[in-house]
């Protein structure tokens, strides 16, 4: 029972501080976080929001400090939204789910690539189709030159 309660918690949380991260916090430091996931304690006094921010080491540094910053509004705000009895603390954690899932699939991109290009190296190492015709070919000629030959023998019966 307790662990729906948090999971109902955890996602009202996560919707109320995309709304309140959008429209209500005027840091620009913050204009391009997006809030990707809440965990709240079972007792409700820590909340880790997971966020992620398009840019580099810098910029996810200064979208840090700034949902810091605007951490204490961000609290009141929620204990006014959610009618909780306990507003909980709120860390910040960068979520580098983005960046795994975009290495993976560039990864990914690069060996499609190159197998496609290995395969194709593949096909053309054959041999010339016709040189094959021209074996098969051969290959009959032979076939009736033996026939030529047990035919001049007699040792043919005829079945």
């Amino acid at each position: 029972m307790a662990k729906k309660r948090i999971a109902r918690v955890n996602e009202q949380m996560k919707r109320e501080l995309i709304m309140l991260v959008q429209s209500e916090v005027r840091d620009p430091r913050i204009a391009l976080v997006t809030i990707t996931d809440v965990e709240v304690s079972p007792d409700l006094y820590h909340a880790k929001v997971f966020f992620s921010v398009r840019g580099d080491e810098e910029e996810r540094k200064s979208a840090k400090e700034g949902l810091r910053a605007a951490s204490g509004f961000l609290r009141s705000e929620i204990a006014k939204r959610m009618q909780l009895r306990k507003s909980p603390e709120l860390h910040f954690s960068y979520d580098d789910t983005l960046t795994h899932a975009m290495n993976i699939e560039r990864l990914l991109q690069e060996a499609r690539a190159s197998s496609s290009m290995s395969s194709d190296a593949d096909d053309n190492l054959g041999a010339d189709p016709e040189e094959d015709d021209l074996d098969d070919e051969d290959d009959l000629d032979e076939e009736d030159d033996l026939d030529d030959d047990i035919a001049d023998s007699g040792e043919h019966d005829g079945r």
